[in-house]
């Protein structure tokens, strides 16, 4: 198995668990490691059209089911889905879909999301204009960069000095990034 496979499988065995886990309702522990390990474990050695096969079983129900949730659980879904798009796409050596309804989606879901976040508060200004707070209260920080960098730095696809070179006044505060605990910034660059 080439590098690649290595990263991009147990990402696709993820994805095709959340659909199974979904569709039979197992979603104690969603979002957490031993959730994913679930998903994961099973499927580790499995070839990708067994993968392909489960993602047709369930993935049209998974689909179908986001019609008829609420909003703020559809677009976590989208949010999970493209996160994992972009890991792979990093892993192929394939950077795109930035400029995707997807991303758009995902974009608006997580910025809503950490708005409310618990702990000190960030003033995030894009290069596309957005302005808004990751956190509560008055901001300690302004952070400027793009979305796909704030993006990628709150679901923990950034090391702190990839988020320590990006535009801080007055100082940078990479711990104050991720836009949830179960996001925990990288040890070494991802170098995307």
């Amino acid at each position: 198995m080439t590098g690649v496979q290595t990263c991009a499988l147990p990402i696709f065995a993820h994805i095709v668990g959340v659909c199974d886990d979904v569709a039979a309702g197992r979603l104690d522990g969603i979002t957490t490691d031993a959730w994913t390990d679930a998903q994961v474990q099973p499927r580790r050695d499995r070839a990708t059209r067994m993968l392909l096969a489960e993602w047709e079983q369930f993935g049209p129900g998974f689909e179908s089911g986001l019609e008829v949730v609420p909003d703020v659980l559809a677009g976590q879904a989208v949010f999970d889905a493209i996160t994992h798009e972009f890991d792979i796409r990093h892993a192929l050596g394939q950077p795109g879909a930035r400029d995707s309804d997807a991303f758009a989606i995902a974009w608006a879901w997580v910025a809503g999301a950490v708005a409310g976040r618990v702990g000190p508060s960030v003033a995030v200004v894009t290069d596309e204009g957005d302005q808004f707070s990751m956190g509560a209260g008055d901001p300690v920080v302004t952070l400027r960069t793009s979305r796909f960098e704030c993006f990628r730095g709150a679901t923990g696809r950034r090391s702190v000095v990839e988020i320590a070179g990006w535009d801080w006044d007055p100082t940078p505060r990479p711990d104050l990034v991720p836009g949830a605990d179960i996001f925990r910034l990288r040890d070494e660059p991802l170098g995307e």
